[in-house]
């Protein structure tokens, strides 16, 4: 398949009191672990609200549907749903996020699950720098 080995991009811009991150490209597990330190780093220095623009995100599998549960977990875990912050978001990827967020209602998942999902995103993310 064409462009498999393309990682994906993200632009980091702030509109007024909002970070918004603009991924484009795949976001599964490789794409997950390229953005995974510039994405968690950005969202943890900012006290901005965040908003998650993903209209030119081609491809996601569930790695990539947990790692934006995850951003939007860390930033406004109980200011606003999943889908307030996501922009974008192709019909074909909605369940995806549903799954990745809990609950088809969005609700809050384990505390137990959040810190594996950082030691998996921290652990593919340093395995793509060993390979660089």
């Amino acid at each position: 398949m064409p462009g498999r080995d393309v990682l994906p991009q993200l632009d980091i811009e702030t509109q007024g009191n909002t970070l918004v991150l603009i991924f484009s490209g795949r976001l599964d597990a490789t794409g997950v672990a390229a953005l995974w330190t510039q994405s968690i780093r950005a969202v943890q220095k900012s006290a901005k609200e965040i908003s998650i623009h993903l209209h030119n995100t081609d491809y996601m599998d569930m790695a990539g549907a947990t790692f934006i549960s995850h951003l939007h977990r860390i930033a406004a875990p109980n200011q606003t749903t999943l889908s307030d912050v996501t922009k974008g978001l192709k019909e074909e990827f909605k369940p995806l996020l549903e799954m990745a967020a809990g609950t088809k209602d969005n609700d809050p998942v384990a505390p137990g699950r959040l810190s594996g999902i950082d030691r998996t995103g921290e652990k593919l993310a340093k395995g793509l720098e060993d390979i660089k």
